[in-house]
C-alpha cells in the first residue's frame, strides 16, 4: 500500500485499521507534508518492523544502546549495500545471529 498523496491524521489511523482488519502482509509507506517518510512492514495485519523519520540511524543506535548495551554498534560491519535497502536496521540486527 503506497500513498503518494499526503494522508491526514484521521485517514492515517484508518489506514492502520484497514491493514489490521485485512490481515495485510506488505508495507505501508507514509510521507509527511515536510517530506519525511516512514515505512511500516506488516505480516498478517501486525506491524513487524518500521523505519523512517528524520534521523533513523540515530534512533536505531539509541534503541541498540538501550536494549543491547553490551554491543558496540560502532564496530558492527556496515556496508553500502546494507544501508541502501529500506529495512537496513532489520538486516543489521539479523547479522548478529
Amino acid at each position: 500500500m503506497s500513498h503518494p498523496e499526503l494522508i491526514v491524521p484521521n485517514n492515517l489511523v484508518n489506514e492502520f485499521k484497514i491493514c489490521t482488519q485485512l490481515q495485510y502482509s506488505g508495507k505501508l509507506n507514509i510521507k509527511s507534508s515536510k517530506g519525511h517518510k516512514w515505512t511500516f512492514y506488516y505480516r498478517l495485519g501486525r506491524i513487524v518492523w518500521a523505519t523512517g523519520g528524520t534521523h533513523p540511524f540515530r534512533r536505531w543506535r539509541r534503541h541498540m544502546a538501550q536494549h543491547c548495551p553490551e554491543l558496540d554498534v560502532e564496530k558492527m560491519p556496515l556496508r553500502v549495500q546494507d544501508i541502501s535497502i529500506d529495512y537496513w536496521g532489520y538486516r543489521m540486527i539479523r547479522s548478529l545471529t
